[in-house]
């Protein structure tokens, strides 16, 4: 920012409804350059929306910021441009969020003319414009890149021409006649905010010291008359800018968008990552089920929501962010998984693998070749080509048979290539391998297949439900769902049985969550 010191100046035109007036104005400090598309965009996608705290839109349609409801963007190789079309609420909500202000028309007026008395800072000689400004002579009728032209003396560029400037004052066409001496800062009330410094589109007579233009607050008017042409700067008082240099953290919190949570949704389909393009590049954020993201495209990469923790990549590392999307393992390691049982699978670029608990610390050293996640209490690896189970301590309990599921109550079905059964945590065999499918334990029961049939055991191996469904999954809640002979049907567990009608909606998962045949040891995994 420029330093613009205190002083008194003789404002306005000395003709008609801008009569000479001095005027005293504390100092401040002020953008060198106007405000450009990529900060007004960055603005909106930390913000959230497009409207102001009060509901008023801040840009209008035809801008120069691409999007909307829920990213915007720089247009293509408009990174570095003067954002216009930004309406005045607008322009006003990005200057508070980040600790500034707009300038009053009378600093706006000090700042551009830097302690000459001509029409411009450089004197009367309108041939030198094109040296200090984009008007409609040298613009090509274009806006253009900041800063490419010299600066005024006080080091403020584009502040005659290119882009209009809000100021924060009503517009009064008698104001100059009745303004205090000292920090004037506009009428009371009005319909049209003053708008200052010109635009590429007008003549000399508009890009000068002096011109004042006006516009609704909305910028409609403004964009009849001269299309999307207003943009700004910011200013801060020396006190504020002392205490709190601008480029610290915003001194004002936007609005919270919380997730919507709908009944029955996992974790997972609750909290999905959304990934989007932006100046070329692919990145990663994360929306919520009514498809309003939370967590803005900022990735490199990101994994789902497990555990209330998603992975995601930075640069070449990856971290964790929580729903919040504060980051709360920063990004240090090769490559993670989602957390599953409170621990992340962390792979090394040596291949090596091991586990991390929620603050980032190592709680398995990296040693397995392969690793797959926790799962009440115990997770499978691979050592020396050997297939293990381990505990969260890391200590290898038992060798893994080549097909092996997760625990579940204490169980876990295995198989020998040929038949399945169950181990115990010990890695005995508790039910002898008799079974040509066999799914978890619930609530004492497991659904086993024998040739093309289903039925239930109990943790002793034996039947209590014969195999003569087509179908079958978990006992939850003291019932199951079946199949048989192509009707669906709640299973009680005194072996009533209740037909659920034509299309009733099963849980979509329902099947496989009471036999599943898949295994997280499968040599091919």
């Amino acid at each position: 920012m420029a330093f613009i010191p205190a002083g008194e100046f003789v404002m306005g035109w000395g003709k008609g409804i801008l009569p000479f007036h001095k005027v005293f104005v504390d100092a401040v400090y002020m953008d060198k350059y106007l405000v450009t598309d990529e900060l007004f965009a960055k603005f909106l996608n930390e913000w959230g929306a497009d409207v102001d705290e009060r509901g008023h839109k801040m840009i209008n349609n035809g801008g120069s910021i691409n999007g909307g409801g829920i990213w915007w963007e720089p247009g293509e190789g408009r990174m570095s441009y003067p954002v216009v079309g930004v309406t005045w609420y607008g322009a006003m909500q990005y200057a508070k969020y980040y600790g500034k202000r707009l300038p009053t028309e009378a600093e706006w007026e000090r700042a551009a003319r830097a302690g000459s008395t001509g029409e411009w800072f450089f004197g009367d000689d309108k041939t030198l414009l094109d040296k200090y400004a984009w008007y409609c002579i040298n613009s090509g009728n274009e806006i253009h890149r900041v800063g490419q032209k010299e600066p005024n003396p006080y080091g403020l560029y584009d502040i005659y021409g290119n882009a209009m400037e809000w100021c924060s004052d009503w517009f009064s066409p008698e104001y100059y006649s009745v303004s205090p001496l000292r920090n004037p800062q506009g009428p009371p009330s009005g319909e049209k905010k003053v708008l200052r410094g010109g635009a590429y589109g007008l003549g000399s007579l508009s890009c000068n010291s002096n011109g004042r233009e006006a516009s609704t607050p909305d910028g409609y008017y403004m964009n009849v008359l001269q299309g999307a042409t207003a943009g700004f700067r910011c200013v801060i008082s020396v006190k504020a800018f002392a205490s709190r240099p601008p480029s610290s953290p915003c001194v004002q919190t936007p609005p919270k968008r919380e997730p919507v949570v709908l009944a029955g949704f996992g974790e997972n389909d609750e909290y999905q990552r959304w990934e989007t393009t932006i100046y070329g590049k692919k990145k990663y954020g994360f929306i919520n089920s009514n498809h309003e993201y939370f967590i803005k495209p900022q990735f490199d990469d990101a994994r789902y929501f497990q555990e209330g923790l998603a992975a995601v990549k930075v640069g070449e590392k990856w971290g964790f962010v929580n729903r919040r999307g504060i980051m709360v393992i920063s990004p240090s390691f090769f490559r993670v998984s989602c957390f599953y049982d409170g621990l992340s699978i962390v792979h090394e670029p040596t291949g090596e693998e091991g586990y991390i608990d929620r603050t980032g610390r190592y709680v398995i050293k990296p040693r397995f070749h392969d690793a797959w996640y926790f799962k009440n209490g115990f997770a499978h690896v691979s050592l020396n080509n050997e297939r293990w189970v381990i505990d969260r301590s890391g200590i290898l309990v038992f060798r893994c048979p080549k097909h092996m599921k997760y625990f579940s109550e204490n169980y876990a079905a295995f198989s020998n290539d040929v038949k399945w059964g169950y181990v115990d945590k010990t890695g005995k065999v508790v039910i002898k391998p008799k079974y040509d499918a066999a799914g978890d334990f619930h609530e004492g029961l497991a659904a086993v297949k024998y040739e093309s049939s289903f039925g239930y055991i109990n943790k002793k191996g034996k039947y209590v439900f014969f195999p003569h469904y087509d179908k079958a999954g978990p006992f939850m809640k003291g019932y199951s769902y079946v199949e048989l002979d192509g009707k669906d049907y709640k299973l009680y567990r005194d072996g009533k049985m209740k037909y659920l009608g034509e299309n009733y909606p099963l849980p979509w998962d329902i099947w496989n969550r009471g036999y599943d045949p898949r295994q997280p040891c499968d040599e091919d995994d």
